[in-house]
């Protein structure tokens, strides 16, 4: 995630910028075409695979435990939980930058965004254990009142 933010920033930056050179714009190009499309999709592979004799072995336990470490093992969907949670925050990120002139949109990308993740964890609680789940469930619930409240005190409302 911080390899799209840097590269963001880096090629949003003025052409008077001292750093702005063809080498800068190029590493910042290739970082955020990795950190947005090619580590995502590495990502997906390496849980949605069926490789469950792959997994027994402790080499690859050791390397990518961390990606499935609380996730339901045998749900594929429950699986792409950390996938869900990256891409959203990536969509923050564009969403940021992308629509700065625009934060009607940027409420609504954000709102909806909280609203997927809460479906995603009602239906399928991805997590291992129900104390979990209800945890994620409630911390996603949180972050989508507070979203609501930045509408409410916000620009959007007339004094």
């Amino acid at each position: 995630m911080e390899y799209l933010i840097a590269s963001r920033l880096v090629l949003e930056m003025p052409e008077t910028s001292v750093d702005n050179n063809e080498l800068t714009m190029g590493v910042a190009s290739v970082s955020m075409i990795a950190s947005a499309f090619i580590l995502p999709l590495i990502y997906c592979w390496i849980i949605t695979k069926n490789n469950f004799e792959l997994r027994k072995r402790k080499t690859f336990r050791r390397k990518w435990y961390l990606l499935y470490e609380d996730i339901k093992p045998k749900s594929k969907i429950a699986l792409l939980f950390n996938v869900f949670f990256v891409v959203r925050r990536m969509i923050y990120v564009e969403t940021a930058f992308s629509l700065n002139d625009h934060p009607c949109q940027q409420f609504q990308i954000l709102m909806l965004m909280n609203l997927i993740m809460q479906v995603f964890l009602g239906n399928f609680r991805p997590l291992i254990t129900r104390k979990m789940n209800k945890m994620e469930i409630y911390n996603d619930l949180i972050v989508y009142i507070v979203t609501f409240h930045f509408f409410l005190f916000t620009d959007f409302v007339p004094d």
